[in-house]
């Protein structure tokens, strides 16, 4: 029985002594300072919104729309290393970290103090302030935008909207849309900071195109008009002699269209339009009654102003 006993004991302390080793262990690795950020880390390179906002919401997040915390936004990292974890005062620990993201490599702090401990024994630790970012983005001449190909909204066009965004990472923020794209833009974010980014929304092909024929159409429409001064056209001619048949008109060159920002969200102006107009009429001298064929190019401009409607429809009127 005594020997029964004297195993037993034995064995329960060698059970103490191996949780008290694992306890230890996991204290030193998993559950360390480093082994908390890199689980942060870890989190955003595998693309796991949901896990990084887990950590990253042991501090107060900042005020911002969360629009862009979640996996299609995530701007990827890799690479990953702990280089230092140091004292920050006050029991907190600075843990540095190297990696890669948007193809260059970078190394950033992440200052992290004590949480209350796990089982009462399993260390824990929060970040002293949320590993997020703000990145500001500014569409002009439109309200939307992708950001690391996830579309979203701004609060109107032309005016900062301020995101929250999980850093490090890469975020490559442009337009598209169908009727209007931007040139892509990439920001590094870093965790506490704040990056500005403006894209510059401009009319796309299928737009132009789409305008062009519209031009094309009512530039016809006015062609049919017998008259000198076609109502509502750009283009009409006054002749000093008196008309005695019935003015033709053709269209020899029609405007190339080039769609600039009116100023106002949804509305495009059509610039530097020259087009090129035929009147043909038969006339009458005023001074000696002769009678011959007017046969006359027009040079025209062509200012329609192009507005985009809700709908995805395409209003056109010529500027006055």
């Amino acid at each position: 029985m005594r020997r029964a006993m004297l195993l037993w004991g034995a064995a329960l302390a060698a059970v103490v002594v191996a949780f008290v080793l694992v306890v230890v262990a996991l204290n030193a690795t998993l559950y360390s300072p480093a082994g908390f950020v890199r689980g942060y880390l870890d989190a955003l390179a595998r693309r796991d919104a949901a896990s990084a906002l887990v950590y990253a919401s042991t501090a107060p997040l900042p005020a911002g729309r969360r629009d862009l915390l979640t996996d299609a936004a995530l701007g990827t990292i890799d690479d990953v290393h702990i280089v230092s974890v140091a004292d920050a005062g006050d029991a907190r620990r600075r843990v540095t970290a190297t990696y890669r993201a948007g193809g260059r490599s970078a190394r950033t702090a992440f200052v992290v103090a004590p949480a209350p401990a796990r089982l009462g024994v399993f260390a824990a630790w929060r970040f002293a302030s949320a590993p997020l970012a703000r990145v500001r983005i500014t569409v002009v001449s439109d309200d939307r935008t992708r950001v690391n190909g996830l579309t979203t909204t701004t609060d109107a066009a032309a005016t900062p909207t301020t995101f929250l965004a999980f850093a490090p990472g890469a975020y490559v923020v442009d337009t598209r849309s169908a009727y209007l794209t931007a040139a892509p833009r990439t920001v590094l974010a870093t965790p506490d900071g704040a990056t500005d980014v403006t894209v510059r929304a401009a009319a796309n092909a299928r737009f132009e195109r789409l305008v062009r024929q519209q031009v094309d159409r009512a530039l016809d429409e006015c062609a049919k008009q017998h008259v000198l001064l076609p109502s509502a056209c750009p283009f009409g001619q006054q002749v000093d002699d008196r008309v005695i048949g019935t003015p033709q008109w053709s269209i020899v060159h029609y405007p190339p269209i080039q769609l600039v920002p009116a100023g106002e969200e949804g509305r495009w102006s059509v610039v530097n339009a020259v087009g090129v107009a035929h009147l043909s009429v038969e006339v009458q001298s005023l001074y000696d009654g002769t009678e011959r064929r007017l046969e006359q190019d027009v040079t025209f401009a062509a200012p329609y102003d192009v507005v985009i409607e809700p709908d995805g429809s395409l209003r056109m009127a010529l500027r006055t």
